[in-house]
């Protein structure tokens, strides 16, 4: 009787220990968690899930991003671009780390800077004409 309340003791411990270990990796994995759990949620008045995915260049994302907020058309204007670039990278899932930086590349360029805005009137152009002839 004495050996099986022995062994009921160390399987006491043993699970006792391996309780707290788990209880240990569940509150670590917290710390980790918690910084994108912001970027988890869908920001107000989106779908929950979106497959929207951009997979163009992060210098078009950005010359896209800072011509729409110096448009002044989302919130009237009172918006900052750092707020209106992330709910827009959020719902298209890119992520660009420094886009203060691809701008200020964008601006060396010599001659065309907004290459991507210039395509795209070209291709809306494009499709007027082709649809008009038709």
């Amino acid at each position: 009787m004495e050996v099986l309340k022995k062994n009921n003791d160390r399987r006491s411990l043993f699970i006792g220990e391996l309780l707290n270990i788990i209880e240990s990796q569940l509150q670590q994995s917290v710390y980790v968690i918690e910084p994108y759990e912001e970027r988890l949620k869908a920001p107000p008045g989106t779908p929950e899930y979106t497959t929207l995915q951009w997979t163009g260049k992060d210098v078009e994302w950005v010359e896209l991003m800072k011509a729409l907020y110096l448009s002044g058309c989302f919130n009237h204007g009172e918006i900052t671009f750092k707020e209106l670039f992330r709910s827009f990278s959020d719902l298209a899932n890119i992520y660009v780390e420094y886009p203060h930086i691809v701008y200020r590349k964008m601006r060396e360029r010599v001659d065309n800077r907004t290459i991507f805005l210039s395509s795209l009137a070209l291709l809306i152009e494009q499709d007027m004409e082709k649809k008009d002839n038709r």
